[in-house]
């Protein structure tokens, strides 16, 4: 798969799950419920897959582009928890008592999961590596 696959992956995840919790469907995501974990373990999978395609180019490369896709989902999930306010249907699951409050909540979410999800991929880009057979080097004689 490509980058752009992974990318598009991530965000009808991200989207499919923020719908769910709109629709009432799904409990907001800090309770954590059996859909939200199964909607958390497949993020995981799909950056660690990413990791694991990108693994040729770099832990660094890995990084920037899991991070990039991260910022994907985050958008996503920050516009559903917005209309979630404002519908007064919680998205996160946290109590906002102002809206002065509701864009540091969703600044510090979203970095500490952009950087949750930007170690995913380097973790699949290192399994790749170690995985991986290494070619025999021929001994000289």
């Amino acid at each position: 798969m490509r980058y752009i696959h992974f990318c598009a992956c991530v965000a009808v995840v991200a989207a499919a799950e923020s719908v769910l919790i709109l629709g009432g469907l799904l409990t907001p995501m800090s309770y954590y419920s059996a859909g939200n974990t199964a909607f958390s373990i497949l993020m995981a999978a799909i950056f660690i897959l990413m990791g694991w395609s990108l693994s040729g180019a770099g832990f660094k490369k890995a990084a920037v582009k899991g991070a990039t896709a991260a910022v994907v989902a985050m958008a996503i999930v920050s516009l559903a928890a917005v209309a979630g306010y404002l519908t007064n249907r919680p998205v996160i699951g946290m109590p906002i008592t102002s809206v002065y409050y509701l864009p540091i909540v969703l600044l510090s979410i979203s970095l500490t999961n952009i950087l949750i999800f930007a170690i995913l991929t380097v973790l699949g880009a290192w399994l790749a590596k170690m995985m991986k057979p290494r070619k025999m080097s021929k001994k000289k004689k």
